[in-house]
C-alpha cells in the first residue's frame, strides 16, 4: 500500500444533547475539514486491525456516517460506501497497531481535499484522559447547561433512544445530571489540552467561536458556513421541566453548573 497522506486528527465530543451534531455539520461546510458522524474510529485504538474494525459503528443504513447534503438515502448510501472503503484501507495496512495517526491517515486518503479529518462521538468525552494525551490530536469539547441537556436527553430516552443503551442511563433528572457532571469533570481535568466551547456561546456568536476553532485547527475560519447555526433550544428547560425536576438536577449538578456560569 502506498504511503498515506498526513492530516490533522480531530475528535469532537461532549455529553449527548450538547450540540455536537450541529457542530459537525458546520465543520463539514469547511473545504478543508471532514468529520464523520459517530463512526467510532477513535474508540478502537492501540489494537490490531480486527478489533479496531469491530469497534466501528456499522448501521449506516439506519443513520449516516458521512455527508451533509443531498437526501437521506443518498447520505446513507454514501455512508455504506465509505464504510467499505475504510475497512479495505485498514485491512490493507501492514500488520501493526492502529493508532490515531493511522486513522487520520486513512481518513485523509479517503477524503483527499481535507486538511483536518476526524470523528464526532459524544461519549469520547469520557475517554479524554487517554485521548487528550495523544500527540498531534486536536480535541473540541462542547458543553451545555445541564438543565437543557437533561430535558433533551430525557425526551430522547422516551422516544428515539428508548430501545438503546442510553435510554436507561438518561431517563431521569438524577441520572442525566450525574452523567453530565462526570463529563464536565473529565473535560476540566484536561482543559489545558482541549478546546472547550460553551454551546450557548456557540449559538449566540458563532463567528467569534469559529475564530477560536479556526486557530485551534489551523484553518481559515471565514470558510465556515454559519447559516446552519441556530440557538432556538437555549433555555427550553424553563418551559419543559417541572420545578421539582429542575430542583433535582440542581441538587446534583449545582456546584458544577456554578463553576461554568449556569447558576
Amino acid at each position: 500500500m502506498e504511503k498515506l497522506r498526513v492530516a490533522i486528527p480531530l475528535i469532537l465530543c461532549g455529553h449527548p444533547r450538547s450540540g455536537t451534531t450541529m457542530m459537525t455539520r458546520l465543520f463539514n461546510t469547511h473545504p478543508e475539514l471532514c468529520v464523520t458522524f459517530e463512526f467510532g474510529s477513535f474508540r478502537g485504538l492501540d489494537t490490531s486491525a480486527t478489533p479496531h474494525l469491530e469497534a466501528l459503528r456499522t448501521d449506516w443504513h439506519r443513520r449516516r456516517i458521512v455527508g451533509n447534503g443531498h437526501g437521506r438515502w443518498a447520505r446513507r448510501l454514501a455512508s455504506g460506501v465509505f464504510l467499505q472503503r475504510y475497512r479495505r484501507a485498514i485491512r490493507a495496512l501492514p500488520d501493526a497497531t492502529i493508532r490515531a495517526s493511522t486513522v487520520a491517515a486513512v481518513l485523509a486518503d479517503l477524503f483527499p481535499h481535507a486538511k483536518v479529518v476526524g470523528d464526532k462521538f459524544p461519549d469520547y468525552v469520557f475517554d479524554l484522559d487517554r485521548l487528550s494525551a495523544i500527540e498531534g490530536v486536536r480535541i473540541v469539547v462542547l458543553y451545555r447547561d445541564c438543565r437543557d441537556v437533561a430535558r433533551s436527553a430525557m425526551r430522547m430516552a422516551r422516544t428515539a433512544w428508548k430501545h438503546g443503551p442510553l435510554a436507561n442511563a438518561l431517563d431521569t433528572p438524577e441520572k442525566a445530571a450525574a452523567r453530565w457532571v462526570r463529563s464536565i469533570e473529565v473535560m476540566e481535568r484536561n482543559q489545558q489540552r482541549v478546546l472547550a466551547i460553551g454551546y450557548e456561546d456557540f449559538v449566540r456568536d458563532p463567528a467569534a467561536v469559529m475564530e477560536r476553532v479556526g486557530e485551534w485547527l489551523v484553518v481559515d475560519p471565514s470558510l465556515f458556513d454559519l447559516k446552519s447555526v441556530h440557538g432556538a433550544s437555549v433555555g427550553r428547560h424553563r418551559k419543559s421541566l417541572a420545578s421539582g425536576e429542575i430542583d433535582r438536577i440542581v441538587q446534583i449538578a449545582g456546584p458544577t453548573m456554578e463553576r461554568l456560569g449556569y447558576a
